[in-house]
């Protein structure tokens, strides 16, 4: 059986499942730390995951 990779496509960039979700936001062209906490707070999402 072959292992399941955690990707997901944004911006035309792949994001690394593994990470953690701000260290995979950040890895985005134009989107530092700081955006990356931003958008994550925006969306009410969990930012250890």
């Amino acid at each position: 059986m072959s292992e399941f990779r955690h990707i997901v496509r944004i911006k035309g960039k792949d994001l690394d499942g593994s990470k953690k979700l701000v260290a995979a936001l950040a890895d985005l062209k134009g989107v530092g730390l700081n955006l990356a906490y931003a958008i994550i707070n925006a969306l009410r999402l969990d930012p250890k995951a």
